[in-house]
Parts: C-alpha cells; structure tokens; sequence
C-alpha cells in the first residue's frame, strides 16, 4: 500500500475531493470485491446473468492488469427464491437454509458461464465462522486461497448457510467480506451496493444529501449515518458496510463502497472520486498475522471499560485488567473473542479473553491481586493480555477523553 494512504486529519470525513485517492490506490495488487443481493438481482428480484457476466469481464480487467481478485458474493438465497418460485424471504431459519442450498448452485452456474469465455475457472469457497475459530484452521483455510491465487482460479466465496448455526455464522455478507480481505492479506475491500456510498442524510430524501467520498475515522458522527437495508432480498444495510471497513481500518487496509450498477471496478480500484473511501486508523496500522485470527472471531461478549482503562488501551496499547472494567455483557468462556467498548459503547478493541463472563463479572472493578481471592484461582492479572488485544481505532472519542 502507498504512504500516501497515511493521513493526519482530524476530522471524521470530507464533502470535497481534496484527499489524493489515486496516489493511495497506487499499489494495490490484491482485491476483494463484495457484490451484494440487490446488486446482483433484477427488479423482480431474481438473479441477473446480464449483470453478472458484465460483473465477470470487470473481473478480468482487474486480472489482466496484474492484480488478482477474490469475490464474496450473496445471491444464493435469491437465487433460491427465484428458483423456487417463492414470493418473499423465508421467516424460518430450515427454510433459508434450504432456500440457500437449491440457490447456491445455481449462483456458482451463473458465475462459471459468465467467467470461462474469459479463460477464467472460478472456484467455490463456502465459510463458516467456525473455520476460522482455531488457528489450525485460520491457517488452512489461508493456504486455500494462496493455493488459488497461485493457480490463477478465482475465489468465489459465500457463507455456507445451508449449515451454518447462528452463534457461529458471520451474520452477513459485508462481514465476511472483510474477514475474506484480512485472510487472504487484501490491499483494498470494495463493497458493490445498491446506492453511491455514504450519504450525509437519507439518499431518498426529497432534496439529495450530499455524498461523502472520504472517512478519514469511523466515529460515532459517521455511525449516526447509517440506514437498514431496504432492498427485501438481502440482510445487510449502510451499518454491516460501515463496521466491515472498521474492522479493516483496524487492518491499515482501506475500503471503498460503490455502487455496483453505475460505476466500473477499473475505476474503482485505480483511485477515480467514486464512491466513499474509508481509511486505515493510521500508516502504521498493518497488524500481524496473530492479530489478523483476533479480528476474524465473532465476538461473544462485551466488555465495557472506564476512560482511564480506555485511555491505556488506545493511547499506551496496555492490557486490560478487571479494575477498569464497569459491565459485562454476553456469554463467553476463557478464550472467547470479546469486544471492549467505553462508557458511551464505542467499540476501541478487540481480544481474546482470559477469564469467562462469570468470572469477569466477580472480578470486575478489583485489583489483579484481589483475583484470586475472589475465583479461588488465578490465570493471571490481565482479563484480557495486550498481545491477544487489537485496537480498532486510532483515537478516543471526545467524550472518553
């Protein structure tokens, strides 16, 4: 990634194009593209082959020019939907999950004749959170892509929702698709939607909001813009968008939502003023491939900190220990991801805990000598140990100051 990705704005974001996209796309090999339902759907929500097959020769653009390209694709409930003549989402979780697997192959289809006129294999890639859950398959499921890469095929990924159980599923497509773009080490995630990008207001409002083309940070300011999914075919809104390029702001990887029927990936990927790009936290912020496994848990709990305990994660990159901790929210056991919020419940961190919600509920607010008189045991003074901890921002929120 170029070092004119690096900034030292202040401010959330930008209504003017003064932030020099192309120099920071400079460098970008390796793509992640998520196209979403509606943008892959016709009006009559079901799938659009036209589409896809323009969707496939941007594709082969991107790779002829020497980058290479991963997709994360939804569609296959839609597909699904279509396939089975049915008028509306199913409500049941059997039903989507045997919606899923009749449209899932279908989906595959579509992309296979749309992509082998262009010489291009595509190759079907179906996660689950659990996958990735333990390291041992973090790193097989890595080599995967690797492998794939190397082999010139282009990775097609979905959540595999015809199995997947709710506490273990990434919960949408947006997610994983920044999950997809720290796995396999992305220089930039292009979410494809359904409207322009981020919007200052409501984009159907009688008088246009203005678009926003550049968050320098995700803060709650940028947060407050963010609306539900209102297409009917898919799961995901502006919010899903929003955290998927938090989590790789974490990452020091940018993120560009666009729309997906007006503009070009060429255009995208090559820096032109389309869409909003979100930017890392800081030049520095590429994590390692330990903190990389943190990030793609599910997070199972909420811990919420004082400013003092928020103000040492963030600024001095501490531990957390149990004296800075208020509330425990969720159910988790020792070695469960757990996200660490302030007082106003802005997520700054991620890890892996140490103890379990129980035991940081009798802990919480004590100092790490008192833990063992208070367990009966000890697994040491930290909750949470700053070598299993990544921050998710660069800065504090002003009222965690």
């Amino acid at each position: 990634m170029s070092e004119a990705i690096s900034h030292t704005v202040q401010r959330a974001f930008d209504l003017d194009h003064s932030f020099d996209r192309r120099a920071a796309l400079s460098n970008v090999r390796r793509v992640v593209v998520k196209v979403g339902t509606s943008t892959l759907s016709s009006d009559d929500g079901r799938l659009d082959r036209a589409y896809i097959a323009e969707l496939m020769r941007q594709v082969a653009g991107l790779r002829n020019s020497g980058r290479e390209v991963a997709i994360v694709s939804s569609g296959a409930v839609g597909a699904g939907i279509g396939a089975l003549n049915l008028k509306k989402r199913p409500g049941s979780i059997g039903d989507l999950q045997a919606v899923a697997a009749v449209g899932q192959s279908l989906l595959m289809h579509f992309y296979d004749d749309a992509a082998s006129p262009m010489g291009i294999r595509v190759a079907q890639v179906l996660l689950s959170a659990a996958d990735l859950r333990r390291k041992v398959g973090y790193q097989n499921v890595r080599s995967v892509f690797e492998s794939l890469f190397r082999l010139k095929a282009l990775p097609i990924v979905n959540e595999n929702d015809s199995v997947a159980v709710e506490e273990l599923k990434f919960g949408d497509n947006d997610s994983l698709s920044a999950h997809v773009a720290n796995l396999v080490d992305a220089d930039l995630l292009v979410i494809l939607s359904d409207v322009e990008g981020l919007y200052r207001g409501s984009p159907g409002a009688e008088s246009a909001p203005p678009l926003i083309p550049t968050v320098y940070r995700i803060e709650s300011e940028v947060e407050r813009l963010c609306g539900a999914s209102t297409s009917g075919v898919g799961i995901g809104g502006m919010a899903t968008k929003i955290g998927a390029a938090k989590m790789l702001a974490a990452s020091g990887v940018p993120t560009i939502i666009a729309n997906g029927r007006t503009t070009r990936l060429e255009d995208i990927v090559s820096g032109k003023p389309v869409g909003t790009i979100f930017l890392p936290v800081s030049a520095s912020a590429h994590t390692s491939r330990h903190q990389h496994w943190i990030l793609a848990q599910k997070t199972l709990g909420r811990l919420t900190v004082d400013s003092g305990a928020a103000r040492a994660i963030v600024e001095r990159n501490t531990s957390l220990l149990p004296s800075g901790i208020q509330r425990v929210a969720g159910r988790f056991t020792e070695g469960d991801a757990v996200a660490i919020l302030t007082e106003d419940g802005v997520e700054i961190a991620r890890g892996i805990a140490r103890y379990s919600a129980d035991e940081i509920r009798k802990i919480a607010r004590h100092h790490s000598r008192e833990i063992e008189t208070a367990l009966g045991y000890t697994r040491g003074d930290e909750v949470v140990h700053r070598d299993n901890l990544v921050t998710v921002t660069d800065g504090l929120p002003r009222a965690a100051r």
